[in-house]
């Protein structure tokens, strides 16, 4: 049985619609499709990224494709709908960069699948030297297996960003790789994001760091703050586990890693988020290790504060080929609750304001879009139509964010996401 949707005021949506065409012209700029299997414009996500122009979309068909540089554009990279699109890590690679994307520009990663090559040496995501935004959402990361022991992933983290402005994960699964085979350079797992002197946005994301593998090594923090700000949302953040003990008691099992590390006079606020030491490592007959600290603070601020989550499920790209399609919103929390919904262009920086804890704000005026009450299991689900984009518009982008009033006077904030309408040709 479909699920009763609201929809919202039409004329609302036309307002949104119109303001998006006052928008930058990085909005109303090329759609170019990605298929290794042919077909399509290009058959590499490289090629497309190379040809694309600032505010480009590039949308990617299933397959599996190599690693890629974004150097000084800001481009969307998105999974068609339902698609499987796999990075597949070239072995020798180093990873995937984003970097210098310009001032007011915005580069976009969703929908993406990074499976490194158990050879592949150096981290899964780098990003750096960004005055734009840089948003991954609904992106995860599978690292090869550790068994049998021929692992030659040398991480020191898995994914680094340097000396950004603003960058945003969403509903992201971002873990490290456990430590590589002993003697190839790094057996002691890697760090899940280490960020330093940039403003780095955390919501709903997955971030594990690797185990350790080297007899007695302590695990390896789960993330590392080192200056700027970092704020976690929604988030399991988990240290790595200790070294295993030697064979037959020669020598004791590690400790395992914190949580968190903040240093260099960082700034973390961790809101709803769970802070979590890694697993003492592995022992036959020697007295178990400890489990680390949840947190370590060696120069900087830690800021803890419950939130009460939201869950807010959006389709990301529309295809809108004849007239109209609808995207929908399904939010869960308590019954009778009143939920609005705030979207915003994505044109500038995301806004973090730390007297309304979680609250993710892209651009200086959202529009405010009433969206009902939810039932008595909690549920809401709003259809959004989306209209015709004006003449020469054939790309937008803007965050979408559900505030919830609760019965007993409690709000909720959901996490961002991104909702991308393309035109297709």
């Amino acid at each position: 049985m479909t699920k009763p949707r609201t929809p919202l005021p039409r004329t609302l949506l036309w307002s949104l619609a119109g303001s998006l065409a006052l928008a930058p012209a990085s909005f109303a700029q090329t759609v170019w499709t990605v298929d290794d299997d042919g077909g399509a414009a290009f058959t590499s996500i490289q090629a497309a990224v190379d040809a694309a122009s600032d505010g480009d979309v590039i949308v990617v068909s299933d397959g599996s494709y190599a690693e890629f540089t974004l150097d000084g554009k800001g481009l969307a990279v998105l999974a068609d709908e339902a698609a499987a699109v796999v990075v597949q890590g070239t072995p020798g690679a180093v990873t995937t960069l984003v970097r210098n994307v310009p001032a007011g520009q915005r580069a976009l990663l969703r929908g993406l699948t990074f499976a490194p090559s158990a050879q592949l040496f150096g981290r899964v995501l780098s990003i750096e030297s960004c005055a734009g935004t840089v948003w991954i959402e609904d992106v995860a990361y599978v690292m090869p297996s550790t068994f049998p022991l021929f692992y030659f992933l040398a991480q020191e983290e898995a994914t680094w960003v340097g000396d950004s402005a603003a960058v945003v994960f969403v509903g992201s699964t971002l873990p490290g790789a456990d430590g590589a085979t002993p003697g190839q350079g790094n057996e002691r797992g890697s760090v899940a994001l280490r960020s330093e002197n940039s403003a780095v946005f955390v919501h709903g994301c997955d971030l594990r760091t690797g185990a350790s593998l080297v007899e007695t090594g302590t695990g390896r923090t789960g993330v590392f703050a080192d200056g700027g700000l970092l704020v976690l949302r929604d988030s399991l953040v988990q240290g790595g586990t200790g070294g295993p003990e030697g064979l037959f008691g020669s020598s004791l099992p590690g400790d395992g890693g914190p949580g968190l590390t903040v240093e260099g006079g960082a700034t973390v606020w961790s809101i709803g988020t769970t802070l979590q030491g890694g697993e003492g490592g592995f022992q036959f007959v020697a007295p178990p290790a400890e489990m680390g600290p949840p947190s370590v603070v060696l120069n900087g601020a830690l800021e803890e504060r419950n939130a009460d989550p939201a869950l807010l499920m959006t389709t990301s790209v529309v295809r809108d080929d004849v007239a109209e399609e609808d995207a929908v919103l399904d939010l869960q929390t308590e019954p009778g609750s009143a939920a609005v919904l705030a979207a915003r262009l994505f044109d500038s920086a995301p806004l973090f304001v730390p007297g309304l804890p979680g609250f993710l704000g892209v651009g200086p005026a959202p529009i405010l879009l009433p969206a009902g009450l939810t039932d008595a299991t909690g549920a809401l689900s709003v259809s959004i139509g989306i209209p015709t984009l004006p003449p020469g518009l054939a790309t937008w982008s803007a965050t979408v964010q559900m505030g919830v009033a609760t019965p007993a006077g409690r709000l909720e904030l959901s996490n961002p996401s991104i909702f991308t309408v393309i035109d297709a040709p």
